[in-house]
């Protein structure tokens, strides 16, 4: 069983049992990815629009990129099931 994104909290990413799944990108790179400043990563991470970061050593913040994707995919499932709900509600 996978520990939920929400509850991957360690001190290194080598520490990280999830590690072996994919790779850790930092706050840069995941900005970059998404298309976003580098500030609007935490603004995100606070809102609960992106999962917590796993800390390096450094205590610099580490996304495992597989999570990123997952957490994504499923915030935007539920979104899809709510508008749905939203129009049969209107109809």
């Amino acid at each position: 069983m996978r520990t939920p994104v929400a509850e991957i909290r360690t001190n290194t990413p080598a520490a990280c049992p999830e590690s072996d799944l994919g790779e850790f990108v930092d706050r840069a790179e995941l900005a970059r990815r998404l298309g976003v400043h580098e500030r609007t990563i935490r603004r995100i991470v606070e809102r609960g629009e992106l999962p917590r970061p796993c800390l390096s050593s450094g205590g610099r913040p580490r996304w495992l990129w597989k999570y990123v994707l997952a957490f994504c995919q499923k915030q935007h499932e539920n979104a899809v099931k709510v508008d749905r709900k939203m129009r049969r509600e209107l109809k």
